[in-house]
Order: structure tokens, then C-alpha cells, then sequence
């Protein structure tokens, strides 16, 4: 959303590497001690981890059911403490599944490239913009071929 931490508006990101006046209810302390024991090296180190996330993947794209980040077994056990507590019907049955399989492997075993294609549209949750890119096509292109599968099988 910004090309840097310190241009986020509502980060402490700026002052928690000594930018600007810290507000007397951000602590910042126990955040830098985990970098160093002296501030100055702290800080340096905070700013270089903050620089290595920059141009990475979302971790929203690891999602899983929604709302869990972690392995398959993490989630299924996620989810049966869940389940003891609440009627799964009251779950919406995509927050229910495990995760979907990714394009690459959706790929590997179709027998064709639109049949991947196909498959990753209807079965994988994926938008007609991520099979596009992975496939290196338009979406429009991928939206034509989704929709000639559709009309084969009315």
C-alpha cells in the first residue's frame, strides 16, 4: 500500500527507529530488544527486517479456511476444537474445508492446460486474474475458456 514502513500513516514504524517523538503510550522498548541489547545496533537490525519484507507475497495468500495461518494438521486440529464448540452448520462450509489444493499442483495433475485451467477456476477458489497470471494468459482468456467448459456441460 506504501513503498516504505515509515510512509504508512499509522505505523510506528517512524518511531520506533527514532524518527520522531514517541508517544508516551507506544512502547518500543521490548520490541528492539529482540534485535539487539544495545538501541543503536537494535534499530539497525529493525530497519534491515523491515527492508528483507518488502516485495514479499501477503501472508493472506496462506490463508487458510479464512482465517488460519499453518499446515494442514494445525487447521484440522483448529477445527475440531472448533467443531466442540460450535454447530459446524453454522460454519460456512468453504471456512470448513481444508486447504485447496495450489495452482501448480492443480496443474501437474490435469491432463491438459485448460482443463488445469478449468479445474483451478471451479475447484480451487483461484480468480480468472491468478489462473491468468500462472498461466501466463489474460484473464479474458481464461474467462473464454471457463465458459466454453460451461456451455459443454449444459
Amino acid at each position: 500500500m506504501v513503498r516504505s514502513a515509515k510512509d504508512w500513516k499509522w505505523s510506528s514504524y517512524h518511531t520506533s527507529v527514532a524518527q520522531s517523538k514517541k508517544p508516551d503510550w507506544l512502547k518500543v522498548d521490548w520490541l528492539l530488544s529482540q534485535f539487539a541489547k544495545t538501541k543503536g545496533v537494535a534499530i539497525k537490525r529493525y530497519k534491515d527486517y523491515v527492508k528483507g519484507g518488502k516485495n514479499q507475497s501477503s501472508p493472506m495468500e496462506a490463508l487458510k479456511n479464512q482465517i488460519y495461518l499453518g499446515s494442514n494438521k494445525f487447521v484440522e486440529s483448529m477445527l475440531s476444537k472448533l467443531e466442540q464448540q460450535v454447530d459446524p452448520s453454522e460454519t460456512p462450509k468453504k471456512q470448513r474445508t481444508l486447504a485447496v489444493l495450489t495452482l501448480e499442483d492443480i496443474k501437474q495433475i490435469s491432463g491438459s492446460r485448460n482443463e488445469g485451467i478449468v479445474q483451478s477456476y471451479f475447484k480451487g477458489h483461484f480468480t480468472l486474474k491468478q489462473i491468468g497470471d500462472f498461466y501466463e494468459l489474460h484473464y479474458s482468456r481464461v474467462s473464454r475458456i471457463v465458459s466454453q467448459e460451461k456451455a459443454k456441460h449444459l
